[in-house]
């Protein structure tokens, strides 16, 4: 998955809240949750990357507890 990001005002963009949704198993939400808490899903897994006009960015994963779902915090 692509996501553009475009940024229209004044101010840079430090922080980007994402949230990841997995759903190893369509339809059987119980099975799901049970295979991801015995196999979490890394952000090493995710492979995510930043660009800003061609240029590879440094940025940092700020996670929430108990969610998978943090913000890209530029640095």
């Amino acid at each position: 998955m692509r996501r553009l990001l475009r940024n229209t005002g004044s101010e840079p963009v430090t922080r980007y809240l994402i949230r990841i949704s997995v759903d190893r198993y369509p339809g059987d939400p119980e099975r799901s949750n049970a295979h991801y808490r015995a196999h979490p899903l890394t952000w090493d897994e995710l492979a995510l990357t930043a660009t800003c006009r061609g240029e590879t960015m440094r940025w940092q994963a700020q996670t929430r507890p108990r969610r998978l779902q943090g913000s890209l915090a530029a640095l």
